[in-house]
Protein backbone atom coordinates (compact mmCIF):
# COMPACT_ATOMS: atom_id res chain seq x y z
CA UNK A 1 0.00 0.00 0.00
CA UNK A 2 0.98 3.44 -0.57
CA UNK A 3 0.04 6.74 1.35
CA UNK A 4 0.23 10.07 -0.46
CA UNK A 5 -0.55 13.23 1.99
CA UNK A 6 0.71 16.98 2.70
CA UNK A 7 -0.92 16.61 5.83
CA UNK A 8 1.21 17.87 8.75
CA UNK A 9 -0.24 14.66 11.40
CA UNK A 10 -1.65 12.79 8.86
CA UNK A 11 -3.00 10.02 11.60
CA UNK A 12 -4.54 12.91 13.32
CA UNK A 13 -5.81 15.06 10.63
CA UNK A 14 -8.31 17.07 12.90
CA UNK A 15 -6.21 17.53 15.89
CA UNK A 16 -5.63 15.26 18.73
CA UNK A 17 -5.42 15.41 22.13
CA UNK A 18 -2.46 13.83 22.65
CA UNK A 19 -0.16 16.49 20.78
CA UNK A 20 -0.60 19.88 22.80
CA UNK A 21 1.06 22.06 19.81
CA UNK A 22 -2.31 20.77 17.23
CA UNK A 23 -5.43 22.76 17.37
CA UNK A 24 -8.64 21.12 16.85
CA UNK A 25 -9.09 21.82 13.02
CA UNK A 26 -12.62 22.70 11.05
CA UNK A 27 -12.10 20.58 7.75
CA UNK A 28 -14.38 19.95 5.42
CA UNK A 29 -13.80 16.15 3.92
CA UNK A 30 -14.29 14.81 0.74
CA UNK A 31 -14.31 11.35 0.05
CA UNK A 32 -13.56 9.29 -2.69
CA UNK A 33 -13.20 5.71 -3.39
CA UNK A 34 -12.07 3.52 -7.03
CA UNK A 35 -12.98 0.12 -7.34
CA UNK A 36 -11.35 -2.47 -9.56
CA UNK A 37 -13.18 -6.02 -10.45
CA UNK A 38 -11.45 -9.09 -9.66
CA UNK A 39 -11.57 -12.93 -9.73
CA UNK A 40 -11.95 -12.64 -6.04
CA UNK A 41 -13.99 -9.68 -5.39
CA UNK A 42 -13.87 -6.39 -5.22
CA UNK A 43 -10.68 -4.71 -4.94
CA UNK A 44 -9.97 -1.10 -3.83
CA UNK A 45 -7.31 0.58 -5.99
CA UNK A 46 -7.61 3.92 -4.28
CA UNK A 47 -9.54 6.12 -1.43
CA UNK A 48 -8.61 9.67 -0.92
CA UNK A 49 -9.74 12.60 1.12
CA UNK A 50 -9.45 16.21 0.75
CA UNK A 51 -9.51 18.38 3.51
CA UNK A 52 -10.79 22.09 3.09
CA UNK A 53 -10.58 24.64 5.95
CA UNK A 54 -13.72 26.50 6.57
CA UNK A 55 -14.86 28.80 9.42
CA UNK A 56 -17.03 27.98 12.34
CA UNK A 57 -20.17 30.29 12.29
CA UNK A 58 -19.98 31.67 8.54
CA UNK A 59 -19.19 30.81 5.15
CA UNK A 60 -15.90 30.58 3.43
CA UNK A 61 -15.57 32.95 -0.12
CA UNK A 62 -13.12 31.11 -2.02
CA UNK A 63 -11.30 33.04 -4.95
CA UNK A 64 -10.56 31.83 -8.49
CA UNK A 65 -6.79 31.11 -7.57
CA UNK A 66 -6.06 27.80 -6.43
CA UNK A 67 -7.27 26.48 -3.47
CA UNK A 68 -4.86 25.18 0.10
CA UNK A 69 -5.94 21.66 0.80
CA UNK A 70 -5.17 18.82 2.64
CA UNK A 71 -4.95 15.64 1.41
CA UNK A 72 -4.66 11.98 1.97
CA UNK A 73 -4.63 9.15 -0.67
CA UNK A 74 -4.12 5.31 -0.12
CA UNK A 75 -3.31 3.35 -2.86
CA UNK A 76 -3.22 -0.11 -3.83
CA UNK A 77 0.09 -1.74 -4.74
CA UNK A 78 -0.72 -5.25 -5.11
CA UNK A 79 -4.39 -6.76 -5.65
CA UNK A 80 -4.38 -8.05 -1.41
CA UNK A 81 -4.09 -4.16 -0.45
CA UNK A 82 -7.93 -3.67 -0.05
CA UNK A 83 -7.75 -5.04 3.49
CA UNK A 84 -4.29 -2.43 4.82
CA UNK A 85 -6.70 0.14 2.94
CA UNK A 86 -9.64 -0.59 4.02
CA UNK A 87 -8.54 -0.50 7.91
CA UNK A 88 -6.18 2.71 6.81
CA UNK A 89 -9.71 4.31 5.36
CA UNK A 90 -11.37 3.26 8.59
CA UNK A 91 -8.84 5.33 10.72
CA UNK A 92 -10.14 8.60 8.92
CA UNK A 93 -13.30 7.75 9.00
CA UNK A 94 -13.61 7.40 12.81
CA UNK A 95 -12.19 10.71 13.13
CA UNK A 96 -13.56 12.20 10.48
CA UNK A 97 -17.43 11.04 11.68
CA UNK A 98 -16.64 12.38 15.34
CA UNK A 99 -14.39 15.82 14.58
CA UNK A 100 -15.20 17.16 10.78
CA UNK A 101 -17.82 19.66 10.70
CA UNK A 102 -19.07 17.57 7.59
CA UNK A 103 -18.36 15.06 5.11
CA UNK A 104 -18.95 15.20 1.21
CA UNK A 105 -19.33 11.60 -0.44
CA UNK A 106 -20.88 11.14 -4.32
CA UNK A 107 -23.01 8.16 -3.85
CA UNK A 108 -21.84 6.92 -1.08
CA UNK A 109 -24.51 3.80 -0.34
CA UNK A 110 -22.30 1.92 -3.29
CA UNK A 111 -19.29 2.38 -1.54
CA UNK A 112 -20.84 1.64 1.61
CA UNK A 113 -21.96 -1.46 0.55
CA UNK A 114 -18.98 -2.69 -1.07
CA UNK A 115 -16.66 -1.35 2.18
CA UNK A 116 -19.34 -3.93 4.27
CA UNK A 117 -19.08 -6.49 1.26
CA UNK A 118 -15.21 -7.30 1.78
CA UNK A 119 -16.11 -7.19 5.32
CA UNK A 120 -12.29 -5.07 6.33
CA UNK A 121 -14.34 -2.24 8.10
CA UNK A 122 -14.62 -1.61 11.56
CA UNK A 123 -16.08 1.07 13.63
CA UNK A 124 -15.14 4.09 11.27
CA UNK A 125 -17.00 2.04 8.38
CA UNK A 126 -20.09 1.17 10.62
CA UNK A 127 -20.57 4.26 12.04
CA UNK A 128 -20.16 6.71 8.92
CA UNK A 129 -22.91 3.88 7.43
CA UNK A 130 -24.98 4.76 10.35
CA UNK A 131 -24.67 8.57 10.09
CA UNK A 132 -25.48 8.78 6.12
CA UNK A 133 -28.52 6.70 6.74
CA UNK A 134 -29.55 10.10 9.11
CA UNK A 135 -28.27 13.05 7.80
CA UNK A 136 -31.05 14.88 7.30
CA UNK A 137 -31.63 14.45 11.06
CA UNK A 138 -27.62 14.18 12.16
CA UNK A 139 -27.23 13.22 16.29
CA UNK A 140 -25.27 15.99 18.33
CA UNK A 141 -21.50 15.59 18.02
CA UNK A 142 -21.48 13.96 14.69
CA UNK A 143 -20.47 15.39 11.08
CA UNK A 144 -23.23 16.79 8.58
CA UNK A 145 -23.35 14.80 6.03
CA UNK A 146 -24.14 15.15 2.11
CA UNK A 147 -24.41 12.95 -0.76
CA UNK A 148 -23.70 14.66 -3.86
CA UNK A 149 -25.34 12.34 -6.07
CA UNK A 150 -28.76 12.95 -4.16
CA UNK A 151 -28.94 15.64 -1.55
CA UNK A 152 -28.41 18.18 -4.21
CA UNK A 153 -29.70 17.03 -7.51
CA UNK A 154 -30.17 13.44 -9.08
CA UNK A 155 -27.05 13.08 -10.86
CA UNK A 156 -25.74 9.33 -10.80
CA UNK A 157 -22.31 10.59 -12.11
CA UNK A 158 -19.96 13.12 -10.47
CA UNK A 159 -18.96 14.87 -13.87
CA UNK A 160 -22.50 15.54 -14.56
CA UNK A 161 -22.85 16.79 -11.15
CA UNK A 162 -20.14 19.15 -11.48
CA UNK A 163 -21.51 20.57 -14.84
CA UNK A 164 -24.78 20.77 -13.29
CA UNK A 165 -23.52 23.47 -9.87
CA UNK A 166 -21.31 25.01 -12.48
CA UNK A 167 -17.52 23.56 -11.44
CA UNK A 168 -14.92 23.53 -14.38
CA UNK A 169 -14.70 19.93 -15.46
CA UNK A 170 -10.47 19.31 -15.85
CA UNK A 171 -9.96 17.64 -18.70
CA UNK A 172 -6.56 16.17 -18.08
CA UNK A 173 -8.19 14.59 -14.82
CA UNK A 174 -11.06 13.49 -16.10
CA UNK A 175 -9.73 10.16 -17.63
CA UNK A 176 -8.42 9.22 -14.24
CA UNK A 177 -11.68 8.87 -12.75
CA UNK A 178 -12.93 6.39 -15.74
CA UNK A 179 -13.86 3.14 -14.52
CA UNK A 180 -12.68 1.94 -17.46
CA UNK A 181 -9.07 3.35 -16.65
CA UNK A 182 -8.96 2.42 -13.16
CA UNK A 183 -10.33 -1.22 -14.15
CA UNK A 184 -7.20 -1.02 -16.60
CA UNK A 185 -4.89 0.32 -14.25
CA UNK A 186 -5.59 -2.88 -11.65
CA UNK A 187 -4.77 -4.94 -14.58
CA UNK A 188 -1.40 -3.33 -15.03
CA UNK A 189 -0.41 -3.50 -11.19
CA UNK A 190 -1.16 -7.42 -11.00
CA UNK A 191 1.09 -7.63 -14.20
CA UNK A 192 3.97 -5.56 -12.61
CA UNK A 193 5.44 -8.15 -10.36
CA UNK A 194 6.39 -5.71 -7.89
CA UNK A 195 8.39 -3.02 -10.27
CA UNK A 196 8.63 0.44 -8.53
CA UNK A 197 8.20 2.26 -12.05
CA UNK A 198 5.21 0.27 -12.89
CA UNK A 199 3.78 0.43 -9.53
CA UNK A 200 4.35 4.02 -9.50
CA UNK A 201 2.33 4.96 -12.43
CA UNK A 202 -0.26 2.86 -11.27
CA UNK A 203 -0.99 4.71 -7.67
CA UNK A 204 -0.15 8.16 -9.70
CA UNK A 205 -3.15 7.72 -11.83
CA UNK A 206 -5.52 6.28 -8.95
CA UNK A 207 -4.22 9.20 -7.03
CA UNK A 208 -5.15 11.94 -9.40
CA UNK A 209 -8.33 10.08 -10.51
CA UNK A 210 -9.29 9.84 -6.32
CA UNK A 211 -8.30 13.28 -5.22
CA UNK A 212 -10.07 15.07 -8.23
CA UNK A 213 -13.36 13.24 -7.41
CA UNK A 214 -12.70 14.12 -3.33
CA UNK A 215 -11.92 17.68 -4.64
CA UNK A 216 -15.38 17.90 -6.37
CA UNK A 217 -17.48 16.31 -3.48
CA UNK A 218 -15.90 18.43 -1.04
CA UNK A 219 -16.62 22.21 -2.96
CA UNK A 220 -20.55 20.81 -4.18
CA UNK A 221 -21.33 19.62 -0.26
CA UNK A 222 -19.54 22.38 1.11
CA UNK A 223 -21.62 24.59 -1.14
CA UNK A 224 -24.90 22.57 -0.15
CA UNK A 225 -24.02 23.14 3.43
CA UNK A 226 -23.53 26.71 3.43
CA UNK A 227 -20.10 26.55 4.21
CA UNK A 228 -18.65 26.71 1.39
CA UNK A 229 -19.22 29.39 -2.12
CA UNK A 230 -17.77 30.99 -4.89
CA UNK A 231 -18.17 33.51 -7.85
CA UNK A 232 -15.99 31.99 -9.89
CA UNK A 233 -14.54 28.66 -8.14
CA UNK A 234 -11.18 27.30 -7.99
CA UNK A 235 -10.10 24.25 -10.36
CA UNK A 236 -9.01 20.92 -9.52
CA UNK A 237 -6.27 21.06 -11.65
CA UNK A 238 -5.00 23.89 -10.26
CA UNK A 239 -5.20 23.56 -6.21
CA UNK A 240 -3.69 19.67 -7.16
CA UNK A 241 -1.00 20.95 -8.69
CA UNK A 242 -0.28 23.25 -5.89
CA UNK A 243 -1.01 20.78 -3.90
CA UNK A 244 0.58 16.88 -4.66
CA UNK A 245 2.31 18.27 -7.97
CA UNK A 246 5.31 15.94 -7.23
CA UNK A 247 3.18 12.60 -6.14
CA UNK A 248 0.36 12.48 -9.20
CA UNK A 249 1.60 11.61 -12.91
CA UNK A 250 4.68 13.04 -14.62
CA UNK A 251 3.26 15.33 -17.09
CA UNK A 252 0.15 16.09 -15.90
CA UNK A 253 0.50 19.38 -15.09
CA UNK A 254 2.02 21.72 -17.20
CA UNK A 255 4.73 23.35 -15.19
CA UNK A 256 7.37 21.68 -13.20
CA UNK A 257 5.91 23.06 -9.87
CA UNK A 258 3.20 25.60 -8.89
CA UNK A 259 4.03 29.05 -7.96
Amino acid sequence: MRRITNLAWPDTPYGATDHLVQRKKRLLTGLALLWADSNGGPVLMGAAAVLVPVHRTKTTYLAASPLHIGYLALLAEHEDDTRPLVKALDELLVQARRDAPALAWHSAADDQHVLHTVRHGGAGVTGITAAWKARKTPPKGIARCVDTALDIGDDALLVDAARHHGLPLDAALIPHQDQSHVQQRYQVMTAAHGDPAALRAVTGSIAAGALAQAYTVALLGGRHLHLLDWVEPPTAYASLERAAWDELPPGLFRTTAAT
